[in-house]
Parts: C-alpha cells; structure tokens; sequence
C-alpha cells in the first residue's frame, strides 16, 4: 500500500487531514493503541511541518507519503521550508522546559513511534512503526459548579484547530471568579501538543490566582502523553471525579 498526498501549510485543515489519512490505514493490523500513536504522530509532524518548516505560508506545502510492508507503516512528512538542525531541540522534560508552553511535537513522535529519522537537511521527518495484530472528532464542553469547583466535562477530541476552544472556556470559568477547576476527560480520545499547552497555561494562570487545576477520567493512553512529557507532574490526576472533587 502507498499513499501519496498533499495539505496547504493550514492548521485548521490539519485534523481532517489527519484522521482521512488514519482512515486509509483502518485495514491494516492495527490495535486502537497503534492507530492512537500513528496519529499523534502524524498530527504533530504535520503541524510541525506548517508552523516551523514551511512557515505558515499557505502557499507552500506539506507533503505526506507513507508506504507498508508486512512489518513496517514507513511514514514521511517534507515541507518546503529552508530545514533545521534537529539535534538542538531541546528536551521538554528537563526541569527549565518542563513549564513551557511548545516544544513537546517532536519529543512525542519520538516516543509513540519505533524509530523516526531526519532527512533533506531537516525538511523530511520519516517515521516508523512496527505493525501489531490488532475519527474525526469534534469538541463539547459542560461547566457545572460543584460546591465552589468548575467541573468543565469534556466531549471529543482536544486538537490544533479546537484547544482555543478550551482555553476560551478556561478563561471564562476564571472570569467569572473561580479558581478551582477540575477537567473530566473521560470521553476525551485524544489530544496532541496544543492541548498540552492549554492545560499548562491554564495551570500556571490558577496557580497565580492561589487556585489549582486537576483533571480526573484520564484514559490510559491519554495518560501515557502526560507521563512522557511529564505533566502528570504538574497537574494532580485523579481517577475519577468523586476522588478529585476531595482533594480541592
């Protein structure tokens, strides 16, 4: 199988994008685990590609070709952009990253798939991952008030084109006077690094305003991106609602 396509250097084309390339992929042998890393992983080499390769020239663009073996989805993203030395991107774990708001997409790719290379002085990022036997969301978001905490309930995917979404939401909760917040995650499927960042700025904003942030209904590959990227050890985590709500 060989796939070959192209995306104008656009965020917010970037989602469906994503998820009609992983629907090409769904005959593959593909547990919901591989087909979870397979998209992060494209999701942030392509908005890598748009905002630091080709600069967000719309003009320009982003092409993606992946090919399959019976052992191997070998993926490439090129954008047309001037390269970069990719050995000088700092690690996002180390503790004067960690607060940081960007630089996670690479450190993730590196992590969710077997083997990633760079190549054509930075503009080509080819990624591998080992086949195992084995959509397209939008967001919705519920506030309730729950003896002085915003209970912000989640619905759907947190990606490029709707993590605004969620800071806007954030922002109004914080407006309206509180500063204890608890996200529910329990039907969110997915997110990538702009939702990383929403949540660490949002973080940072309660915590000047003497407030806290926690989430609770994490599933399990949500919490391996927060594991990795060591957020997990900024934000309390709580397994389910009743336990979070306890520990305001």
């Amino acid at each position: 199988m060989k796939i070959s396509e192209t995306i104008p250097s656009q965020l917010e084309l970037v989602p469906d994008f994503i998820s009609s390339l992983v629907e090409k992929l769904y005959h593959l042998p593909l547990d919901e685990y591989t087909v979870f890393n397979i998209k992060l992983a494209l999701q942030e080499a392509v908005i890598n590609a748009v905002e630091h390769g080709n600069k967000m020239q719309s003009d320009l663009l982003i092409q993606v070709d992946i090919a399959t073996d019976n052992q191997r989805l070998i993926i490439q993203v090129t954008d047309q952009g001037k390269g970069f030395d990719y050995k000088t991107i700092p690690n996002p774990t180390k503790p004067e990253n960690i607060e940081k708001l960007r630089g996670r997409g690479i450190f993730l790719i590196q992590h969710v798939m077997n083997k990633i290379e760079f190549a054509n002085k930075g503009r080509t990022i080819r990624m591998i991952k080992y086949l195992k036997k084995g959509r397209r969301a939008k967001m919705q978001t519920q506030v309730e008030k729950i003896d002085g905490v915003a209970v912000l309930a989640l619905d759907g995917e947190i990606n490029v084109t709707n993590s605004m979404k969620l800071r806007e939401v954030l922002i109004k909760i914080t407006k309206e006077g509180l500063n204890k917040v608890l996200v529910d995650f329990e039907k969110v499927g997915f997110i990538d690094s702009s939702g990383l960042a929403v949540l660490i700025e949002m973080f940072q904003l309660l915590k000047e305003k003497n407030g806290k942030l926690t989430l609770c209904n994490v599933n399990k590959k949500i919490m391996g991106i927060f594991e990795i990227t060591k957020v997990h050890r900024l934000i309390d985590i709580h397994e389910n609602r009743e336990t979070a709500l306890k520990a305001f």
